[in-house]
């Protein structure tokens, strides 16, 4: 089982999960709202995960955060009809993601919407 973690009051989150399609084209894949999840979500800042800071993806008993997560998203589980496999370098992927972060951050903002704040700690690497 795959498990995708992403905030369901962020649209690009949102839109982000329903254009690779991960439970229709995997039905192992398991995707959780970490806003509607705080018990889960408290299980992952005291690993030192932030979710305002990543959406996280956890497989094989391996956690993935940032440009790693989405590397492995686009890499394994996005149809090759998104394009995404051809952009899954996870380099790539870290040096655009704090751009990414920022927008999402940015439009929660001016949406009026909250950061969930499941922690103190900011885990940036993957």
């Amino acid at each position: 089982m795959i498990r995708v973690v992403y905030d369901g009051e962020c649209p690009f989150c949102v839109a982000y999960t329903k254009y690779t399609r991960l439970k229709e084209r995997h039905g192992k894949v398991d995707l959780i709202n970490a806003r509607e999840n705080p018990d889960l979500m408290a299980d992952y800042a005291a690993k030192g995960y932030e979710i305002d800071e990543s959406f996280i993806v956890e497989v094989e008993g391996e956690t993935l955060t940032h440009g790693a997560a989405m590397a492995y998203i686009h890499s394994q589980l996005a149809p090759k009809w998104t394009g995404l496999p051809f952009i899954a370098n996870a380099k790539f992927l870290n040096t655009i993601y704090p751009a990414l972060r920022g927008t999402r951050n940015l439009t929660l903002r001016v949406l009026g919407r909250k950061q969930i704040h499941n922690t103190g700690k900011h885990n940036r690497t993957a």
